[in-house]
C-alpha cells in the first residue's frame, strides 16, 4: 500500500549530525504503526544529504525498484533544507505530499513568545543557575517547601518546555521568591540577580499573561505528539489552537 516517510535531524553527544527516517503504511481508517528505517550519520546537513538519503532508504524497503507511485506523504519539520529537499523530490515522486510537523510549528510559536519576554527568560535561566549542582540550595528549598517540585529547567529543543516553566512559576512566584530570599545573595551573583528580577513587578504580572493566554499551547503540542490520532482528531486540535491564538492576538492588539 501507500506509505508516509518522515525524515529529522539532530546532533548527538559528539556533534554529528544524525538523521532518522521513520515510514509507515497509511490506512484510511486506522493508525499505522511506524518504522525506524535507517539511522545515518551525514557529513554535513544540506538538501543534498538528505535527498540522498531518502533515496538510500528507500532502497532499503524496495531493493529491487524503489515504487515512487507508492510514496504518498513526507513529513519533516521546517528547516529550509527540508523544504528544499521535499520541492525536489516531488518530480520524482508523483504523489507525494510534503507536510511540515504542526508540533514544530506551535514550538516556534513558544519561541516566539520567548523573545517577547526576555526579563522572564532571564528569571527562568537565573533561577536554574541558583539551583544547579548545589545540593545546600536544593536541601533549603525542601525544607521550606517539601511538597514542591524544584523549579523546571527547560530545555530549548524539548517542545514547549519554557512555557511550562512559565506556569510553574506563575503558580509558584511566592514561595520561589521566599525561598531566594532565604538564600545569601552575596555567595554567588546568580542569587542576587534572580532576586532583582522577583522584585520586579512586571514579572508576575507578565507570568501571570502568559499562563493565561499561551499556556494552552504545550498541551496541543503533547496532543499532536500522540501517534494514535487520526487526521480528524488531528486537525480539530489545531483548529482549537488556530482559534484561540486569533482571539489573543485580538485581545492583545486592543490592550
Amino acid at each position: 500500500g501507500p506509505i508516509y516517510v518522515s525524515i529529522d535531524e539532530t546532533t548527538d553527544v559528539e556533534v554529528r549530525y544524525i538523521a532518522n527516517v521513520v515510514v509507515g503504511l497509511m490506512h484510511e481508517d486506522k493508525c499505522s504503526k511506524s518504522y525506524l528505517l535507517t539511522c545515518e550519520e551525514l557529513s554535513k546537513c544540506n538538501y543534498q544529504t538528505v535527498g540522498k538519503l531518502f533515496h538510500d532508504a528507500l532502497n532499503i524497503l524496495w531493493p529491487n525498484d524503489i515504487k515512487y507511485n507508492k510514496v504518498f506523504l513526507f513529513l519533516t519539520d521546517a528547516a529550509s533544507y527540508m523544504m528544499k529537499t521535499a520541492n525536489t523530490l516531488t518530480v520524482l515522486f508523483p504523489n507525494m505530499i510534503h507536510v511540515t510537523c504542526v508540533a514544530h510549528g506551535l514550538h516556534r510559536v513558544c519561541e516566539t513568545i520567548r523573545l517577547e519576554y526576555p526579563n522572564i527568560d532571564n528569571m527562568i535561566s537565573c533561577v536554574k543557575k541558583v539551583f544547579l549542582k548545589a545540593p545546600s540550595r536544593v536541601l533549603k528549598f525542601r525544607e521550606l517547601f517539601p511538597e514542591l517540585p524544584l523549579p523546571p529547567q527547560p530545555i530549548l529543543t524539548r517542545w514547549g518546555t519554557w512555557l511550562e516553566a512559565t506556569s510553574y512559576y506563575a503558580d509558584n512566584f511566592n514561595s520561589i521568591k521566599s525561598v531566594l530570599l532565604s538564600l545569601d545573595e552575596n555567595t554567588t551573583k546568580s542569587i542576587k540577580n534572580a532576586i532583582a528580577l522577583f522584585e520586579n513587578r512586571t514579572i508576575q504580572n507578565d507570568l501571570a499573561y502568559i499562563k493565561s493566554n499561551f499556556g494552552f499551547i504545550t498541551q496541543s503540542i503533547l496532543k499532536l505528539e500522540n501517534a494514535s490520532l487520526l487526521l480528524d482528531e488531528n486537525l480539530e486540535i489545531v483548529e482549537n489552537t488556530k482559534s484561540k491564538l486569533g482571539q489573543n492576538k485580538t485581545k492583545h492588539t486592543q490592550h
